[in-house]
């Protein structure tokens, strides 16, 4: 048997790698329970996330009246205050998923995004409600691609589809 595949040593807690096996705790296996239970959990984090892009979209009416803005404003807010911030920080964000830990990343993500939400449905005024679109775009950025690499790496590749079509 290699060292990849030796089973923990004698006192070590279940659900962790070996000392001296070659196996780093970011690259034990996932019990396939887990594994799908994250998908689901990140599937529906992605259907929020799309929802949150395009809410904008059908309230174009009230959002306009209620703050007084242009329909060059709004257009600001829908395009350029997320999609800018969205595709400038997946990069960074990319960085430190390849050198931290993917789910603390996710949260962070999260999080962001969910407090940027709500203090756009607190904005009073265009600029404030600019200011938390930038938020969102960068929480969603934090978001995408350490899903995508949390997901493949708790799958086996012939699970990999499935996965990726969620």
């Amino acid at each position: 048997m290699d060292a990849a595949t030796t089973s923990p040593a004698e006192g070590t807690a279940p659900g962790t790698p070996a000392e001296g096996t070659g196996v780093t705790a970011e690259h034990w296996p996932v019990r396939p329970a887990l594994a799908w239970f994250s998908v689901v959990v990140l599937m529906y984090a992605t259907i929020l996330g799309y929802l949150d892009r395009q809410i904008l979209a059908l309230l174009v009416g009230p959002i306009r009246a209620s703050l007084q803005i242009t329909d060059f404003q709004f257009s600001l807010l829908q395009g350029v205050a997320f999609g800018l911030f969205y595709a400038v920080f997946g990069l960074p964000f990319g960085w430190l998923v390849d050198r931290t830990s993917r789910r603390g990343v996710i949260c962070v993500g999260v999080l962001l995004w969910s407090a940027a939400t709500v203090a756009c449905g607190m904005a009073q005024n265009f600029e404030q409600l600019a200011v938390a679109r930038f938020a969102v775009g960068i929480g969603e950025a934090a978001f995408v691609q350490p899903r995508q690499d949390q997901c493949r790496n708790d799958h086996e590749s012939e699970d990999s589809i499935a996965v990726e079509s969620l």
